[in-house]
């Protein structure tokens, strides 16, 4: 009697025993589960904010802006791009013009100060390899009859911000007996002309008006034509 008992004893605390170590068990397997459920929905939060971040990113990158070709500097005026390209050649005002309507545009006149100094610089650009100091660079601009002054005649150009004369011009040539001055040159020197200056001296990288129809003072002559570029994406 007494060595039944203690087998029914043992049997019951071994029955005991396997059911906490199922109950344990489960308890692992729910807190595993549970915890890979959790990295799982903070994945996909962190991954749906990256990819919004992402979205935003994309969309507040600015377009870039358009250009004019190859060979033409890009000026972008309020009312849109302006092209405009530079030649040499000994040409009187109206020579250039027509030059300039080979190229598909006009001559062109100064909006701003930085587009004189893309017309500066490039005409020394191209002076220097001849050797020459000073030129003559025609603009595209008209004289308004019965005054000494000018208007931009390209059909773009506007304002009289770029109008950067000389000591005492537009002067309409004080009546020389050759007539009135009706167009306008930017006279241009390079580095080398300050070795020899001349009368020209106190117009450095200014206006002068000038007989249309002479192309000798000074002797090299350029001319700056001009037309519309591409639209601007940034306007309106």
């Amino acid at each position: 009697m007494r060595l039944s008992s203690l087998l029914l004893f043992f049997l019951c605390f071994s029955l005991i025993q396997g059911h906490i170590r199922r109950r344990t068990f489960g308890n692992k397997k729910f807190i595993h589960f549970s915890s890979s459920s959790s990295f799982s929905s903070s994945s996909s939060s962190s991954s749906s904010s990256e990819d919004q971040d992402s979205g935003s990113s994309e969309t507040s990158t600015p377009k870039p802006r358009p250009q004019c070709e190859e060979g033409w500097y890009t000026s972008y005026r309020p009312q849109g791009i302006w092209c405009m390209k530079i030649g040499i050649a000994h040409l009187t005002y109206h020579q250039s013009q027509s030059q300039c309507q080979t190229l598909g545009g006009v001559l062109s006149g100064i909006q701003n100060d930085a587009e004189r100094q893309y017309m500066v610089n490039e005409t020394v650009r191209q002076l220097i390899p001849t050797g020459i100091s000073i030129a003559g660079l025609w603009l595209g601009a008209s004289h308004n009859a019965g005054t000494r002054t000018f208007r931009w005649n390209d059909g773009n150009t506007q304002g009289v911000e770029g109008f950067f004369y000389g000591p005492g011009q537009p002067n309409n040539g004080n009546g020389d007996p050759r007539g009135p001055q009706n167009c306008l040159q930017l006279i241009v020197m390079t580095p080398a002309y300050w070795s020899a200056p001349n009368k020209w001296a106190p117009f450095t990288n200014t206006i002068d008006d000038y007989w249309c129809h002479m192309a000798h003072d000074p002797p090299t002559r350029l001319y700056v034509c001009g037309k519309r570029g591409p639209p601007d994406v940034t306007i309106g």
